[in-house]
């Protein structure tokens, strides 16, 4: 079986989408020896680092003559690329893992569509072009798709208005190591991590901290980001802030140093307003960190409805259950022994199983 996986919106930036492809195929390309594996990968992709854990005899990849940010140019490989390449390639199955999913003509190739999120129907009060648009794409790939699949229960249930045919929910996970290797002595900072979007909602994270810092908290904050439009207010909002110096901005690190951040640090907080998932939840509770989370509906799933949430556009609730949880020992224990029910229901080789059942 020939199984090809379209990687053209992948850059060597880190993202939720580029964890999970890395995460699901370099397990199942060990597992599935006897099959083929084809990734089409962009041009400004670094292909050594992105293939370091998926260079095995049954896989090959092709660089397209692309970026990654060229979203047109991805756009009319639906009209002029994929229908030949599946073709000539007799690929079976193709992994399109993001939206727009535009691939016209005749195929006898089974696309598989994964949907990670659908935060642009929330933009129908304040961009509503932006949603019109994001509508009537997401029409025409839930159409063009064979197997539909999506990433948690809260997703899965908005989908299924605009999806009459299964939808198969298969979660994010992380790689895991031995445990022993994740035990380390926590040091005093707060640490959060995401794309400096609006939805991440960092600007009250960062006004949450000064109000922490002015209760004594001696630490920092440590953010770590790779991209984002709101890059520059927020490093304006951290560089007028009272206490910058306590605020450390990272960009761009690698995996190396952004582990070590989750392994030492003393509390882990997601603040966003809007999530498909939070794989950097899962990284957290692999460290057996408290998580403090904001009331979204997918992070309750995520963390079973047991870890401590507050109001995203709260500043003082942000604050206050900061203090509460650095304050409190007895609830750090109890957060940190929920992590072991995380990684318990979100287990490599159940998603992996799931996953493999539906390329048959």
């Amino acid at each position: 079986m020939n199984i090809g996986i379209n990687c053209c919106h992948l850059s060597d930036t880190n993202d939720g989408a580029k964890t999970r492809i890395v995460n699901i195929y370099s397990v199942l390309i060990k597992l599935r020896k006897k099959d083929n594996f084809i990734f089409f990968v962009p041009k400004n992709l670094n292909l050594k680092i992105f293939s370091k854990n998926l260079n095995f005899k049954n896989v090959k990849f092709i660089k397209l003559n692309l970026l990654s940010t060229q979203i047109f140019q991805r756009f009319f490989l639906g009209f002029f690329y994929w229908p030949d390449v599946l073709k000539k390639l007799k690929i079976d199955y193709f992994d399109h893992s993001y939206l727009p999913l535009l691939i016209f003509g005749k195929k006898k190739s089974k696309i598989i569509l994964t949907i990670h999120d659908l935060r642009y129907l929330n933009y129908w009060k304040n961009d509503f072009w932006r949603f019109l648009i994001f509508r009537s794409v997401l029409y025409i790939s839930l159409k063009n798709c064979d197997k539909l699949i999506t990433v948690s229960n809260t997703v899965k249930s908005k989908l299924s208005i605009f999806y009459r045919k299964p939808i198969n929910l298969i979660f994010n996970f992380i790689n895991t190591e031995s445990k022993k290797k994740h035990i380390t002595k926590s040091k005093q900072f707060i640490f959060s991590i995401g794309h400096f979007e609006k939805r991440k909602n960092f600007e009250n994270l960062i006004k949450a901290f000064t109000i922490v810092k002015s209760n004594g908290y001696k630490g920092d904050l440590i953010l770590c980001t790779n991209q984002g439009r709101n890059f520059d207010k927020i490093k304006k909002l951290i560089i007028d802030n009272p206490y910058s110096n306590n605020i450390k901005l990272h960009k761009n690190k690698n995996d190396e140093f952004v582990k070590k951040l989750y392994q030492s640090t003393e509390l882990f907080v997601m603040p966003s307003i809007y999530e498909g998932f939070g794989i950097p939840i899962l990284e957290a509770a692999r460290y057996q960190k408290p998580i403090l989370l904001s009331n979204i509906k997918v992070f309750k799933e995520i963390t079973l409805n047991k870890s401590i949430y507050f109001n995203p556009y709260d500043i003082s609730d942000i604050s206050r259950k900061i203090v509460y949880v650095l304050q409190n020992y007895k609830e750090q224990k109890r957060l940190k022994n929920i992590t072991e029910l995380v990684n318990k229901k979100y287990s490599g080789d159940k998603i992996i199983k799931k996953f493999s059942k539906l390329i048959k």
